[in-house]
């Protein structure tokens, strides 16, 4: 079987994670995929490949513009508030709050766009979220092509992430981009 990967995947490297109350390191890291790529080398289960390159269309035909726009500037506007550390949402939306625009402040954004503190956003966030899904449409573009089975090495993964909200690790959601059947072509 087939492996389908992006080196730019591992480009976020979060140090800091929201967990019973205190930072720790995070669960998911570019690590993971040193590990993965290790174990599938060693078993033998298959040569592992590069992505092609899906543009930005199959991602907006899934996603709110605005959280799209958000997830690609929401580093540069942490950095131009003047903050040092990793973005992470410190603040939601009450039941008393009006919930019809989105805030214009880095801050109010983060918990509008946010499902949980756990998933901090920081310099590498775009760029691997953005190639964890070309990883996950080039895998499905090979089964499409051939009707061989394939597997996505997509790193953040993905399937937590909504229309309009990050949380779990995940930006993008690549199994939606999957169900939609995208593939270099659109």
């Amino acid at each position: 079987m087939l492996t389908f990967h992006d080196n730019r995947t591992q480009s976020r490297r979060s140090t800091s994670e929201l967990a019973g109350g205190r930072l720790i390191a995070p669960l998911e890291c570019p690590e993971r995929v040193d590990m993965i790529a290790a174990r599938i080398r060693a078993t033998g289960l298959g040569e592992i490949r590069g992505t092609t390159p899906h543009g930005r269309e199959p991602i907006a035909a899934v996603h709110d513009a605005g959280y799209l726009a958000f997830i690609e500037n929401a580093w540069a506007e942490w950095q131009a508030a003047g903050y040092t550390g990793e973005a992470i949402a410190t603040a939601w939306p009450t039941r008393r709050t009006r919930a019809d625009f989105v805030p214009r402040h880095i801050d109010g954004k983060l918990g509008y766009y946010a499902l949980a503190a756990e998933t901090a956003i920081e310099a590498g966030t775009w760029t691997a979220a953005r190639a964890s899904v070309d990883v996950a449409l080039t895998a499905l573009d090979h089964v499409l092509a051939t009707g061989e089975p394939a597997f996505g090495l997509c790193r953040p993964p993905g399937h937590h992430a909504a229309v309009d909200q990050y949380g779990g690790y995940c930006f993008f959601n690549n199994a939606v981009n999957v169900l939609c059947g995208f593939d270099d072509a659109a």
